[in-house]
């Protein structure tokens, strides 16, 4: 069997995609309705701009994206439910802090620290997040008698192409995060 190309595999896992951004979004509009009404605000907290840009080092957040990559692909071994939580909750608190920072007036400052990785890093959560349910999704269809094997050969390559992607984009992520988000950091 020929390696697929990333777009084969975008579209052989289409509907775990579907699931795996929504539930991402889901977490958002939820953390921006709670950040704006103030129902989540528990304190303010102070973060010095030297204690923000050493946490921006490329190990410690490769490290940090990989590990949650892990956990969404992982996830799917427990019926998809920990990869489900873990997306919702990366929405969630990118609302929250949306929501607090459009409160506060400085949601530019918060699109400027965000917008540049996030670009990389949040389809990288989405692929790894449809791998984790595409477990979940093929014993369901095999139950409904709609497949024939719960895994095949081509979901595993499948598989494959899309983790080298997310695994990529959270590298990419990780390099822009420490480079261009902290260069952002200092001069704010």
């Amino acid at each position: 069997m020929p390696v697929p190309s990333p777009v084969q595999s975008i579209k052989a896992n289409t509907t775990p995609l579907v699931f795996s951004v929504c539930a991402v979004s889901l977490g958002g509009v939820v953390g921006v309705t709670l950040g704006i009404t103030g129902l989540a605000h528990s304190g303010q907290e102070f973060v010095t701009s030297g204690q923000a840009t050493a946490e921006l080092e490329l190990v410690g957040l490769l490290s940090t994206n990989a590990s949650v990559l892990m956990i969404l692909i992982l996830g799917g071994l427990l019926m998809g439910v920990p990869t489900l939580i873990v997306l919702f909750q990366n929405g969630l608190v990118i609302g929250l802090l949306a929501g607090a920072a459009a409160t506060s007036g400085e949601l530019w400052i918060f699109l400027a620290l965000t917008v540049p990785h996030a670009t990389f890093e949040l389809p990288a959560f989405w692929i790894a997040g449809c791998v984790g349910l595409k477990l979940p999704f093929n014993l369901g269809e095999y139950l409904l008698e709609r497949r024939d094997s719960l895994l095949c050969r081509r979901d595993l390559v499948h598989a494959a192409v899309l983790l080298s992607i997310a695994f990529a984009l959270v590298a990419l992520g990780a390099v822009v995060e420490s480079e261009v988000t902290a260069r952002i950091a200092r001069r704010l």
